[in-house]
C-alpha cells in the first residue's frame, strides 16, 4: 500500500512538472513582452548578443524596449551589470574590444563615460556602452543594443 502512494505521488509530481514546463514554453514563445525580457531568450537566439564581451560580473538585468508605434525609433535591448573597474577604465577596455571586433566608432564621451559604435551586423545598428560610478568601488555598466529600423 505504501509503494502505491509513493508511485502515485511521484506520477502526480512528474505530471505537474511537465505541465509547468509546457506552460512556460508556451508563454515564452507566444508573449513577446515576456520573451524579450528573458535573458535566456537572447542568449539562445542572438549570436551577436551572446558573443558580445562582458567586462565584469554576470548580467544582473536585461530589458527590452519595443519601438514606438510610428516606427521612428527602433527597439533597444539593455544589458546591465557591475564591474570592479572605474568608469574611465571600462570605456578604455570597451574601446579596445570594439576595435578588435571591427565595430566602427561613432563617438566617445569621456565626460559622461560612454561610447557609441556602429554594429552593422545582425539586427543591431548601434551599440552604446555607458559606465556609471556605483555606490561600491567600481561601475555599473549599461550596454544598449539599438536595433535596426525595419521598414
Amino acid at each position: 500500500m505504501k509503494h502505491k502512494k509513493v508511485i502515485l505521488s511521484s506520477a502526480v509530481l512528474l505530471f505537474l512538472a511537465i505541465t509547468g514546463f509546457c506552460f512556460y514554453v508556451n508563454l515564452t514563445f507566444s508573449n513577446p513582452e515576456f520573451r524579450y525580457g528573458d535573458l535566456n531568450y537572447w542568449l539562445f537566439t542572438d549570436k551577436e548578443f551572446r558573443n558580445f564581451p562582458i567586462i565584469g560580473s554576470e548580467p544582473k538585468d536585461v530589458l527590452y524596449q519595443s519601438s514606438f508605434q510610428d516606427g521612428t525609433k527602433p527597439g533597444m535591448l539593455t544589458l546591465e551589470y557591475d564591474t570592479h573597474l572605474n568608469p574611465s577604465e571600462v570605456i578604455k577596455a570597451y574601446q579596445s574590444v570594439c576595435h578588435e571586433l571591427n565595430y566602427l566608432p561613432k563617438s566617445t564621451d569621456h565626460t559622461s563615460n560612454s561610447i557609441l559604435v556602429y554594429s552593422g551586423r545582425g539586427k543591431y545598428d548601434q551599440i552604446e556602452i555607458i559606465a556609471e560610478k556605483n555606490s561600491k568601488n567600481g561601475s555599473r555598466i549599461l550596454v544598449n543594443f539599438i536595433m535596426k529600423l525595419e521598414n
